[in-house]
């Protein structure tokens, strides 16, 4: 069965440093054309968590250039704010649910502890291996065994029954710590 729709998972770094920004930003840029040039009659969305950093890097530009995105978020919105650190960003957030096509939200469970949270951010690395045809990965490649962050979201993507070679595109950075 062809695929109609590609569905463009994000995965990311939240801290970026300001000096790679430029660059990131053509890299992701160019690799969005060409999957847009790859999948000349096919429908691409992307998938975002909608977290600071790659996530919202990546969903700017394709708003840019025409692909729309769904917010999947990892928790209810009053506990996800939480983990943004200024007004400015909660602002940006707020902003972006808005231009989202469908916001899907993964649990609807109060989040009470780090335990909790960790749940959340798990169930989202999860979701994006199971529901995403391509998984852009803006990192610094660094296989980690920490729970609900970039590295889980690639090696289960990697696990996942829709990984095909060529599937996972890396686009490597050095980490920025905010």
């Amino acid at each position: 069965m062809e695929l109609l729709n590609i569905q463009i998972g994000i995965t990311g770094h939240r801290a970026i440093c300001l000096e790679d920004l430029p660059a990131i930003k053509d890299e992701v840029r160019h690799r969005l054309l060409a999957l847009k040039m790859q999948y000349q009659a096919k429908s691409l969305c992307l998938f975002s968590g909608l977290a600071e950093g790659a996530d919202r890097l990546v969903v700017e530009i394709g708003l840019e250039l025409g692909i729309p995105f769904v917010g999947v978020l990892p928790m209810v919105v009053s506990d996800y704010l939480s983990d943004f650190k200024t007004q400015v960003s909660r602002d940006k957030f707020d902003y972006l649910l808005t231009l989202a096509s469908r916001i899907e939200i993964l649990s609807a469970i109060p989040v009470n502890t780090n335990e909790d949270r960790l749940l959340c951010y798990q169930q989202l690395a999860v979701y994006l291996a199971q529901n995403s045809h391509i998984l852009i990965a803006i990192w610094d490649g660094d296989l980690t065994e920490k729970s609900g962050g970039t590295s889980q979201a690639v090696r289960y993507f990697k696990e996942a029954k829709m990984y095909k070679e060529g599937s996972l595109i890396h686009i490597l950075i050095k980490r920025c710590y905010s």
